[in-house]
């Protein structure tokens, strides 16, 4: 059983239990912690969670992704350029009075793909983050695995983690089903959680 989303988040597919989670942060969304981390299998919307909300709430939106960058210039070019700790900008409004209560939002996608040591390597920063800042960590975990499993425990101990890992449903195979249209609903079911999986076989018919 589902949750309806606000917009423009009611696209995506959440169970009751995340969306009880995630819906506080939609309403009120200065409530949402300085560092939050969205873990779950491959798939399961945490990135679409991070840039809708960010698109959404902020002004500015920094979105990187880890595997991109070697251990070496994580803190170079992540905590000089991409980390808005110490900036300060003007909080403007949406259109429809809806208030843009961040300045940056910064998404650190594939979190994992970072060793330990430099994952730790970001904690005096997350430290330093203000008011108008938020960080959102994104990262995939196998299942039964948890976010303390992945992240070096002193992330971990200054992160809000939330799960967003989706149950095997046959309602959540046709929820699938009308986004990759050349699958079936009983294709999907037998392929998930490999969500990685659904969107290369869909791909692939397509072509």
């Amino acid at each position: 059983m589902t949750k309806t989303l606000p917009k423009p988040f009611s696209h995506m597919y959440m169970t009751k239990l995340i969306a009880d989670q995630l819906v506080p942060f939609i309403k009120n969304p200065e409530t949402m912690p300085p560092v939050t981390c969205l873990y779950g299998l491959p798939g399961c919307g945490k990135t679409e969670f991070a840039k809708v909300f960010s698109s959404n709430f902020a002004l500015i939106t920094d979105y990187h992704a880890m595997n991109e960058y070697s251990d070496a210039h994580v803190r170079s070019k992540a905590f000089a350029n991409d980390l808005k700790a110490d900036t300060n900008t003007n909080v403007l409004s949406f259109s429809d009075d809806k208030q843009k209560c961040f300045n940056h939002v910064t998404i650190l996608d594939e979190f994992h793909d970072l060793n330990k040591r430099a994952q730790a390597s970001f904690k005096t920063r997350f430290d330093r983050i203000k008011n108008n800042d938020r960080v959102i960590i994104v990262i995939n975990t196998k299942e039964k695995q948890s976010a303390e499993d992945v992240l070096h425990e002193a992330i971990f101990s200054r992160a809000h983690c939330i799960n967003l890992d989706l149950p095997v449903t046959k309602a959540y195979s046709r929820f699938l089903s009308k986004k990759f249209k050349n699958l079936t609903s009983a294709q999907i079911y037998s392929f998930l959680p490999d969500m990685r999986r659904i969107q290369r076989e869909n791909k692939l018919i397509s072509c």
